[in-house]
């Protein structure tokens, strides 16, 4: 698990890690979560982000899943109708 680097906060992607390449080269799946920035909590303390599929050495990447965060549980769920090819 890694942070993104200052350069790609707000884009994420395959180069996004802070720190070496290591997270590049060396990971067999590479899973990035983004939040917009203006994004609000509803009223149950969700918040919408999105869990995308940058790299995966053993089939697909590109795909996505709509997500649910609630910080307070720091608990992930799966929204419905959530799968985009």
């Amino acid at each position: 698990m890694a942070e993104r680097n200052r350069a790609a906060m707000t884009r994420g992607g395959l180069n996004a890690a802070a720190g070496t390449r290591q997270f590049e080269y060396g990971c067999e799946t590479m899973r990035d979560l983004e939040r917009k920035e203006d994004e609000k909590e509803d009223a149950n303390g969700d918040v919408p982000i999105t869990l995308r599929l940058v790299k995966n050495r053993h089939g697909a990447c590109g795909r996505q899943v709509k997500l649910l965060f609630h910080g307070a549980l720091q608990q992930f769920r799966e929204e419905e109708s959530s799968h985009e090819e």
